[in-house]
């Protein structure tokens, strides 16, 4: 069988599978996938990552068991695959499932904190990730301001200068 991007069909009413990928045991790790495009919410209260997003994965299988998510609306729906989703070089999610047409990209608190050996520090309106062993900061995010969580879309970048600041002043053409 052939796998191709256009797995399910567009029409949220209409979900049949025109390629069903999870029988093809889709693998994509020569090809990570940096989801700067997909925003993706902190959520204390999920139990599970989720995505809907099937070309987020970088490798992704039919679930051995069948995992049934209670939504806000307290209806269940039923996951179609799991996989890990490659977000940065520090973060990578394992076990998120995938669940057509859900309307966001959750990040559950508590498996992220577990799986990574992390914590999670809040402020008034942002966050930051941070290993536990090294303190060594992984990824930030904001809050929104309907109270949501973010993940930044871009990682963080930190810069280190080893000369004196004289030197790096002379450097950038300011001499003085």
């Amino acid at each position: 069988m052939k796998c191709t991007k256009n797995f399910w069909s567009t029409s949220p009413t209409n979900q049949s599978l025109l390629v069903n990928p999870l029988q093809c045991k889709v693998s994509l790790h020569a090809f990570p996938i940096l989801e700067s495009h997909t925003p993706r919410i902190l959520d204390s209260s999920a139990t599970e990552h989720i995505t809907s997003n099937i070309s987020s994965f970088s490798s992704i299988s039919s679930p051995k068991i069948s995992y049934l998510i209670t939504v806000a609306n307290r209806s269940k729906v039923a996951s179609q695959g799991v996989g890990q989703v490659y977000l940065s070089p520090s973060l990578n999610l394992n076990f998120v499932l995938f669940i057509p047409y859900y309307p966001n990209n959750l990040i559950s608190l508590s498996q992220l904190t577990r799986s990574l050996n992390c914590f999670v520090t809040f402020t008034a309106n942002s966050f930051a990730i941070q290993g536990h062993d090294t303190g060594r900061l992984i990824r930030e995010g904001h809050e929104s301001w309907w109270g949501l969580y973010y993940l930044n879309l871009s990682p963080s970048v930190s810069c280190f200068a080893t000369s004196t600041p004289k030197l790096l002043h002379d450097r950038l053409c300011h001499p003085s």
